[in-house]
C-alpha cells in the first residue's frame, strides 16, 4: 500500500514539474530568464548538484544557462569545438560543421551507438558511474570523446538530453553529480519529454527573433532613403511634430530648420552620368550626418534637396553648422572614374522665433519659410567668389 502511495506521489510530482515548466516556457520571448528558471526547477526536482543548458551559437554549443557548476569548470568546459595547435576550430569533413569534442558532441550530433545501454532511443546519454563506464568500455575499444573533463572533475552521474526541434539540433541539457546512481532510465525518458518542450520554446524564440529582425528592417526601410541611408521625408515629418510639441510646451529654446539644395546637380548628371550624381548625394548625406548632433535629423527630402531639423538651435547656430559643413565639402570632393566634382550647395534657414503665435506654427510653414529663403538666395545677386565657395544662403 505504501509503495503505491509513494509511486502516486512521484507521479504527481513529475506531473507538477511538467506543468510548471510548460507555464515557464510560455515566456519564451525572454529566453535567458525563462531557461534559468527551468534549470533551477530541474535541479531541485532531480536533486542533481549541477544542471546546465548548452545552445548553438556560431558553430559551437557554449553553456547558455547553468546552476551549480564551479566557475573553473565552466571556463574549461564551455566550448565544445575541437581546435588545432593554433586554437583554430577544426571543420568536420562529414558536412556536420565544426568537430565537437567529448560525449556532448556525440549527443548533439546524434552520433550514438543505440545498442549500448548508456544511450536511449531518444538520443540521450546517461550513466550512474562514469568511472566504471569508461573503464569497462575502454577495455572494449570504445572511445566516447577526446576529453572527459566531467569525469576528471569527479562527476560520476552524468546525463545529456538532446534539445531539438524536428530535425534541427539546438543543444542539450546536462546533469552532473559526484554521487553514483542518481538517475534511472525512467527518469531520463521523462526528462526527454521535458526537453521536447524546451526545444519547441527555443524554436518559438528563434522565430520570434527573426520576425523582430524583419520588422526592424521593414521599419528601417520605411523611414530611410535607400540611396543615401539617411532619413526620408516621412520620418522627418514624424520627428518634426514631436519637436514642435516639445517647443510649444517649454518655449525656452528655438527649433531651427535648414533646407538645402545641391547646386548644378543636373549639369553634373548630364556631364558625368547618374553614377556620379548618386555618389555626390551619398557623400553629401554622409557629411551632413557627421556634422549634426545625435538628436538632430538629416533627411533627404527628395531629388537633390535635403533638410536638417535642429532641436534647441537658433538660426545663428544653424549658420555656424552650415559653415562647418561647407568646410567639409571643400575638403571632400567626389571622385569617380578619374573625374572630380566639388559639392556645391545653397540653403535657407528658418527658426521658431519667427512665429509670435505658436498656434500658427507648423512643420509645413517653417519649411516653407526656409524654402522661400533658399529660392531668394538662388535668385539674388551673389558675388562670384562666394558662389565658387559653394556657400550661398539666406537666413
Amino acid at each position: 500500500m505504501s509503495e503505491n502511495i509513494d509511486e502516486l506521489k512521484k507521479q504527481l510530482k513529475m506531473e507538477k514539474l511538467a506543468k510548471d515548466i510548460f507555464m515557464i516556457l510560455n515566456n519564451f520571448i525572454d529566453l535567458n530568464s525563462c531557461l534559468k528558471t527551468v534549470v533551477k526547477h530541474l535541479k531541485r526536482f532531480t536533486g542533481c548538484e549541477a544542471v546546465g543548458i548548452r545552445l548553438h551559437e556560431k558553430g559551437d554549443y557554449p553553456y547558455f544557462v547553468t546552476e551549480g557548476f564551479a566557475e573553473q569548470f565552466l571556463q574549461k568546459e564551455s566550448l565544445l569545438c575541437k581546435r588545432d595547435a593554433e586554437n583554430n576550430r577544426i571543420y568536420s569533413h562529414d558536412d556536420e560543421g565544426y568537430m565537437l569534442e567529448c560525449i556532448c558532441g556525440k549527443v548533439i550530433r546524434g552520433n550514438l551507438k543505440k545498442d549500448l545501454q548508456c544511450y536511449t532511443d531518444g538520443g540521450s546519454f546517461w550513466t550512474t558511474s562514469s568511472s566504471f563506464l569508461l573503464e569497462t568500455q575502454l577495455k572494449e575499444g570504445i572511445v566516447y570523446g577526446d576529453r572527459n573533463y566531467c569525469n576528471f572533475w569527479g562527476y560520476e552521474t552524468l546525463a545529456l538530453i538532446p534539445l531539438k526541434f524536428e530535425d534541427k539540433r539546438q543543444g542539450l541539457i546536462q546533469f552532473n553529480d559526484t554521487r553514483k546512481g542518481v538517475f534511472s532510465k525512467e527518469l531520463i525518458e521523462y526528462l526527454e519529454g521535458i526537453a521536447l518542450q524546451i526545444g519547441i520554446a527555443i524554436q518559438n524564440y528563434l522565430q520570434y527573433k527573426e520576425l523582430l529582425q524583419r520588422l526592424s528592417k521593414l521599419e528601417e526601410t520605411s523611414i530611410t532613403d535607400p540611396l543615401t541611408g539617411i532619413y526620408n521625408r516621412r520620418y522627418l515629418y514624424h520627428r518634426f511634430d514631436e519637436s514642435l510639441d516639445r517647443y510649444r510646451r517649454n518655449k525656452k529654446n528655438c527649433l531651427a530648420v535648414v533646407v538645402i539644395d545641391l547646386d548644378k546637380f543636373k549639369q553634373t548628371n548630364d556631364k558625368y552620368g547618374h553614377a556620379m550624381g548618386d555618389e555626390l548625394l551619398k557623400e553629401f548625406a554622409g557629411i551632413l550626418e557627421n556634422n549634426i548632433r545625435s538628436y538632430d535629423i538629416a533627411c533627404r527630402y527628395g531629388g537633390d534637396e535635403f533638410v536638417l531639423l535642429l532641436d534647441d538651435a537658433t538660426s545663428t547656430q544653424a549658420m555656424e553648422l552650415m559653415k562647418r559643413i561647407e568646410s567639409d565639402c571643400k575638403r571632400r570632393p567626389v571622385f569617380l572614374e578619374q573625374n572630380e566634382v566639388n559639392i556645391l550647395f545653397s540653403y535657407g534657414i528658418a527658426d521658431t522665433s519667427e512665429f509670435k503665435n505658436t498656434n500658427n506654427l507648423s512643420a509645413e510653414k517653417l519649411l516653407k519659410i526656409a524654402d522661400e529663403k533658399l529660392l531668394k538666395s538662388k535668385k539674388s545677386e551673389i558675388s562670384g567668389d562666394l558662389r565658387r565657395k559653394g556657400h550661398v544662403n539666406m537666413w
